[in-house]
């Protein structure tokens, strides 16, 4: 399970349900993240007052209704998302970084099918050092998106019409992460 999701229907003005998905890692080399915390597997930094720099990438993708996908419509308008990464020691759940994350993502797109998908990323590094040998850590991210409204817009023959559009899905994932020691 990469992300999570949150699938009500939202009309313009409305706020998705708080998505979380944890990441750490299975093995040296192969992520491990889920919508559960105790569903991961921690990253293991080995430690002695060794630097860390430690890195991710969020996306949060938004599938719009298109009603009119046969008409082939612009959808014009925004969304804004909010949230936050957090980097944790497993040990205690002490935060190591916290890094907001959000902004606007403006929709100017054209869509032929029922639904279109747009999707934000954002990337946090973190530069921290590991105190003690064999310390597990993992991220955190939380997220919310709010409609800010979404036109649809389209022809039927010469006549341009337009319909406000909900968005049907709000997904939440991790695309990338990393930690490396720092020299």
């Amino acid at each position: 399970n990469n992300g999570g999701r949150a699938t009500s229907d939202l009309s313009s003005g409305q706020t998705s349900t708080a998505v979380y998905v944890y990441a750490g890692y299975s093995d040296a080399t192969t992520p491990s993240t889920h919508t559960t915390l105790g569903s991961i597997t921690d990253a293991t930094f080995s430690g002695g007052d060794k630097p860390y720099k430690s890195t991710t990438t969020v996306a949060v993708s938004i599938a719009i209704d298109v009603p009119h996908s046969g008409e082939t419509p612009q959808l014009v308008g925004s969304a804004t998302v909010s949230g936050s990464v957090t980097l944790r020691k497993s040990s205690d759940d002490s935060i190591v970084s916290i890094s907001s994350i959000g902004g606007t993502m403006n929709i100017n797109t054209i869509s032929t099918t029922q639904a279109k998908q747009v999707t934000r990323t954002q990337n946090v590094t973190v530069n921290h050092t590991v105190a003690t040998d064999t310390t597990d850590y993992y991220w955190q991210v939380n997220a919310t998106l709010t409609h800010n409204g979404i036109t649809e817009l389209y022809y039927i023959g010469e006549k341009e019409r337009s319909e406000a559009v909900d968005i049907k899905e709000v997904a939440v994932y991790f695309t990338a992460t990393q930690h490396s020691p720092s020299n």
